[in-house]
């Protein structure tokens, strides 16, 4: 079946907040939330927001604050629905101190029979889940987060990892974890998440050679709609995506919360 790129990642990522989340559908949206407090963005969010007249923001909002502190915690991420206008919701949102997150989808186009070798091992996470937490802790996109912040996100991956639709890889320089990426399945859609690097390597060879595995197992799979997000501001993850066969397909816009303390 096909599908767009956005709609593809969309659902993915919606299967992915339920997994993680209970649900409650409000008047606007979707919440899906943990019932604790927690500084992980995708723990608490408000999803499939979907805002026809922009005289009902205010009242949408306030219906979403309600919801989580009623929880005792924060809403910490909105994301429209697919084809939702943005621009009030966004000029809304930051004025009271959410932040937009642009994205670029890109979705696989041709499959790249190009050898990859490298120094690095690609191996399962699931029985290796010390270097999974090193792997985690030692994140340099987190370098500066504190060990509590690190700590949960190893949590979420650890309490996923035993999941049959949730594949994570390490990449391994002889027994250290150098990198990590995940390749979750929802039907025919492959998403391609998680990835991250430690401090002090190549990022590009170790991410390289995280992607072709994933990919390799995808083809496998038989997946026939292979999508995955990269930040705008990560201009060299999108060589690389162009570089195993992928083509930039949308955009998506989050809204994060920045004081979530």
């Amino acid at each position: 079946m096909e599908r767009s790129a956005i709609g593809s990642l969309l659902r993915a990522e919606q299967a992915y907040a339920w997994q993680l989340c209970e649900k409650q559908t409000l008047t606007y949206g979707i919440a899906y939330y943990q019932k604790s407090p927690t500084r992980l963005h995708e723990l608490q969010q408000f999803r499939e927001v979907t805002i026809e007249n922009s005289m009902d923001l205010p009242r949408a909002f306030e219906e979403a604050e309600s919801f989580f502190a009623a929880l005792g915690t924060k809403c910490l991420r909105w994301v429209a629905a697919q084809n939702q206008q943005t621009e009030a919701l966004s000029t809304f949102l930051q004025e009271r101190g959410f932040v937009p997150m642009t994205y670029t989808v890109w979705m696989l186009s041709e499959w790249v029979n190009r050898a990859h070798t490298c120094k690095y091992r690609v191996l399962p996470a699931r029985p290796m889940q010390s270097a999974m937490l090193e792997a985690v802790m030692h994140d340099v996109a987190w370098a500066s987060e504190p060990e509590s912040f690190r700590e949960e996100r190893a949590r979420v991956l650890k309490e996923r990892i035993s999941e049959p639709s949730f594949d994570l890889f390490l990449a391994m320089d002889g027994q250290r974890p150098v990198g990590r990426c995940a390749l979750f399945q929802v039907g025919d859609i492959a998403s391609i998440m998680d990835v991250g690097v430690v401090d002090g390597v190549d990022s590009r060879e170790v991410e390289s050679a995280l992607l072709s595995h994933v990919l390799v197992l995808s083809r496998r799979l038989n997946m026939k709609n292979i999508v995955m997000r990269i930040a705008d501001a990560c201009a060299d993850r999108g060589e690389l995506a162009v570089s195993k066969g992928f083509v930039p397909s949308g955009s998506l816009i989050e809204f994060d919360r920045m004081s979530n303390g």
